[in-house]
C-alpha cells in the first residue's frame, strides 16, 4: 500500500529505497510496555540488523534511533 511517493507499507513491513542499501529497505518496527524493537533489512547489501530493548521509555527510544542511524551511516560510509 503506497504510503507517499517514495514508501510504502506490506504486511506490517515498511518498504521503501536507500543509497546506503543500493535499493529497497525493508523495515519493520515493535514495541509494547517492557520493550521495543527495529528489524531492517536490506537485500540488495545482504543486510540484516535487529535492535532491541528491554525498556519502553523516552531514553530507550532515542537509543534505538541513535543505533539504528548509526548502523545505516556504517553501512552508507564503512565507517
Amino acid at each position: 500500500v503506497p504510503v507517499n511517493a517514495t514508501a510504502a507499507y506490506g504486511l506490517g513491513w515498511g518498504i521503501s529505497t536507500g543509497t546506503w542499501a543500493n535499493g529497497k529497505v525493508l523495515d519493520h518496527t515493535g514495541s509494547n510496555l517492557g520493550n521495543a524493537s527495529i528489524a531492517v533489512l536490506a537485500p540488495a547489501r545482504g543486510v540484516a540488523f535487529l535492535i532491541t530493548t528491554n525498556g519502553y521509555d523516552p531514553a530507550g527510544l532515542q537509543a534505538l534511533l541513535g543505533l539504528h542511524g548509526r548502523l545505516v551511516a556504517f553501512h552508507n560510509t564503512g565507517r
